[in-house]
């Protein structure tokens, strides 16, 4: 089992400019990191021990170079899509906030992916963040 002080957690975000065209968020800025399980080079969350995970992702589309039409992030696990979240861009800012639950194995790792052309906000990490947390 794992202690509440050193439950798996991270919340941080992206201040390292727009990230998009089919790449995984990476979150630059590190608020917390509790167990260090999130690796700023890659984007990664790697689960440490099994359990449910939430993960969650807050940012906004960024209208620089979108067209009109349906664009999704996807909640990744060892890089296969388990969650997306789909919407439709019309040349404006669009927000983007979802979470999900999910059961991870030890060594499991979880990433934000940004699926074909879409692009994201990064310049200011409050508007750009991600989390993710043992739950139980």
């Amino acid at each position: 089992t794992v202690n509440k002080p050193n439950n798996p957690y991270f919340f941080g975000g992206r201040s390292a400019g727009q990230t998009g065209a089919g790449a995984i968020f990476i979150s630059n800025v590190v608020q917390t990191n509790t167990g260090t399980h999130y690796d700023t080079s890659n984007g990664r969350f790697t689960a440490p021990v099994a359990g449910r995970y939430l993960c969650h992702f807050k940012t906004f589309s960024s209208p620089q170079g979108l067209t009109n039409g349906h664009y999704n992030a996807q909640l990744r696990i060892n890089n296969s899509p388990i969650s997306r979240f789909y919407f439709y861009h019309s040349g404006t800012h669009f927000p983007i906030n979802w979470s999900v639950i999910v059961e991870l194995n030890a060594s499991d790792y979880v990433t934000h992916y940004l699926a074909g052309n879409l692009t994201v906000y990064g310049t200011d990490w409050h508007y750009a963040q991600q989390g993710f947390y043992l739950i139980g």
